[in-house]
């Protein structure tokens, strides 16, 4: 009775997470009010009113912002109100003096960074690029993001500028990151050589993307890499170009049209790159996965460049040579499949894009005639599009990359799911499962199969048990590992708490979906 007590507040517990946290509006206003109310969110002496304050934004509303929003030493946590509508847009409106700004957040020593339900453009009112959307610039640094929209960055989404990172992203938009102008910029995540902790994307769309996906650096290293159940689309130059990993898991995703801009006999690509393995090959999971270029794309491609060598598709080398022989000796290698879709609304070719990306840049490094991303098949929001005079034509509806049931990809994945991203649920109202509990990470959450633990703490996890809502358990398994990987294959579908102790006795729980 007294463990069925305790689980039942548990439950009660957790299912209150977030309404606990106190709220506070901030209405629109001039530029800058959404620092000046973070900022000024403090005691006479300096301190947080409220360390765990969650600033809420109207929906269908613009936000302007004096300066990039940049921080030590505390959370931020911005969130749309509830219901219905666009999500609340955050734009730099630069002074008087038209200076712009190289990210909208900058998070420095003891800075995280919690968004939900938030779009930010990274085109100004006036219609300038702004280089990156965050730049992590402290160590041990945490973003999470969930049913976000971002796009037109110069560079980057993520600048990954320190160590020990973790980024943890759901349900969310990314596209038009780079200019085709300037093909050697343009990636979803920028690690700029250092060891990243986490790194986990799920079932979100990235798409339009001038260089990669992923790109590091010298020294870079990628300890827990997790992309699972996304929908990544056009890339030029490269997809995935890891360095050093010690556990990499792709699975479920639709990579359609990745290096677009084709390879050389000379110059290979591939689709996705490792340097090398921390621990052995057994730590790479690249399984259930669409890889396909379009056969349009494919014609597209110029028969050779300007030195002369002949341009191929990238269909003919999927793999880097060390990932290459991976991926042929894993059990799960056939699970993989190449099947041109159809998508219900896909974006425009970057057809001049693809004609002159094998010409030679400029003096100024930049590639003439390659146009812009074209997404003049989408209605520009009304309101969004009236900053800045109507410079810039703005979003916020987005290609819908839904594909028929007939489709093998439809029971490609690997509990036969559609494989993919799904955002058909997303976009109207906040997630009470966005935020980490306890600081420890359940992913995913509903869960069909395989539910992903880890401890933020850094903590051993010493056992992780299920109970049903009366409070009886139905699984336990002893771990002492700061990860998990709890299958629940067995377990029929419902509602369930998940518990996990660590080997200091800390007790976290969370209500989990079996479906």
């Amino acid at each position: 009775m007294m463990r069925q007590l305790l689980t039942l507040l548990l439950i009660a517990f957790t299912c209150g997470f977030i309404n606990a946290q106190s709220e506070m509006i901030i209405e629109p206003g001039d530029p800058g009010i959404i620092e000046q109310t973070i900022f000024g969110d403090t005691t006479e002496t300096g301190e947080r009113n409220d360390p765990d304050r969650v600033y809420v934004l109207r929906r269908a509303t613009p936000y302007l912002t004096a300066q990039s929003i940049e921080w030590s030493d505390y959370d931020i946590r911005i969130k749309a109100e509830d219901g219905d509508g666009a999500r609340p847009l955050i734009v730099f409106s630069p002074g008087d003096g038209g200076e712009g700004i190289s990210q909208m957040f900058r998070l420095n020593s003891g800075a995280n960074l919690y968004l939900d339900g938030i779009h930010l453009s990274c085109r100004d009112v006036l219609g300038n690029p702004i280089t990156r959307a965050l730049r992590m610039n402290g160590d041990n640094g945490t973003v999470e993001l969930n049913d976000v929209v971002i796009g037109e960055a110069g560079q980057s989404i993520i600048r990954l500028n320190a160590d020990s990172l973790k980024v943890y992203v759901r349900n969310s938009i990314f596209n038009r990151i780079g200019e085709p102008t300037n093909p050697n910029n343009g990636r979803m995540f920028d690690n700029r050589g250092h060891p990243i902790d986490t790194l986990l994307i799920e079932n979100s769309v990235i798409y339009a993307v001038t260089s990669r996906h992923y790109r590091h650096s010298s020294g870079g290293r990628l300890i827990n890499g997790i992309f699972n159940q996304n929908t990544f689309w056009g890339s030029g130059q490269h997809a995935f170009t890891f360095g050093l990993v010690d556990n990499l898991t792709m699975t479920n995703n639709i990579i359609a049209n990745p290096v677009f801009l084709g390879r050389t006999q000379n110059g290979a690509e591939y689709v996705a790159t490792i340097d090398t393995f921390i621990d052995g090959e057994t730590n790479i999971n690249i399984s259930f996965n669409n890889i396909y270029t379009e056969q349009a794309f494919d014609d597209a491609l110029p028969d050779v460049n300007v030195e002369g060598d002949s341009i191929f598709s990238v269909m003919d080398t999927l793999f880097g040579p060390i990932l290459s022989d991976v991926v042929a000796n894993s059990a799960s290698a056939t699970t993989n499949i190449s099947e041109e879709l159809e998508f219900t609304d896909a974006p425009n070719m970057p057809a001049d894009f693809i004609a002159v990306a094998g010409d030679t840049l400029d003096d100024a490094g930049a590639l003439p005639g390659a146009g812009d991303w074209d997404f003049s098949d989408l209605s520009p929001d009304d309101v969004y599009s009236q900053l800045g005079g109507g410079s810039v034509e703005r979003y916020s509806e987005f290609h819908d990359f839904s594909y028929p049931e007939s489709s093998q990809s439809y029971t490609a994945g690997d509990a036969g799911q559609p494989i993919g991203a799904d955002l058909s649920e997303t976009g109207t109202n906040t997630d009470d499962d966005f935020f980490v509990t306890d600081n420890i990470l359940f992913y995913p959450n509903p869960v069909r199969e395989e539910l992903f633990i880890q401890n933020l703490d850094k903590a051993r996890i010493s056992t992780v048990a299920i109970y049903d809502l009366t409070g009886r358990m139905l699984m336990r398994q002893q771990v002492d590992e700061i990860n998990a990987r709890f299958n629940l294959g067995n377990l029929p579908l419902g509602t369930y708490v998940l518990t996990v102790v660590d080997n200091g006795g800390k007790v976290s729980a969370r209500k989990i979906v079996k479906h």
